[in-house]
């Protein structure tokens, strides 16, 4: 499990500035991803915003899928799913906006991001609260992602 930084060079920021980013790199095929984002300040039924950076140091196409997943009690949300093509020596910066759902309860929540196959990076955000830890996290790290269908307007 990997934390995301909140202080910088010792100095804790605004809480409105804290900020959250931990750069890794998958062994496996040279992937480099940066995910960035608030700590604190999410409400539920409202969206939060997160920066994904993915590099592509190789000299091939490397196709990615992610999602970004939201956990607490037990329980898994898939906020988002998408799936990404990186030319060989180029880097994308994504914007990730993602809906809080309103049936949480404030408190602390795993935020994680996972690209099945490579890597599972999670952090604590706060819904409408600013301490404690997260509920029990999942029993196994997630796996896979699901692409995530347009709601049917029949009923």
């Amino acid at each position: 499990m990997c934390g995301f930084n909140n202080l910088v060079d010792g100095v804790r920021p605004s809480r409105r500035q804290l900020r959250h980013s931990r750069a890794l790199s998958s062994a496996e095929n040279g992937l480099t991803i940066t995910f960035e984002g608030l700590a604190q300040g999410h409400t539920r039924s409202s969206v939060s915003t997160f920066r994904l950076q993915l590099t592509n140091p190789t000299p091939r196409v490397i196709d990615s899928a992610y999602c970004l997943l939201l956990i607490g009690g037990g329980f898994s949300n898939q906020l988002l799913f998408e799936s990404r093509s990186l030319e060989p020596a180029s880097s994308i910066s994504v914007e990730i906006v993602a809906l809080i759902p309103q049936q949480i309860a404030p408190g602390a929540y795993e935020l994680g991001l996972l690209i099945p196959g490579q890597m599972y990076l999670v952090t604590t955000i706060y819904v409408e609260s600013e301490t404690g830890s997260p509920l029990p996290t999942l029993i196994t790290q997630p796996a896979e992602c699901a692409p995530v269908l347009p709601a049917s307007d029949s009923p």
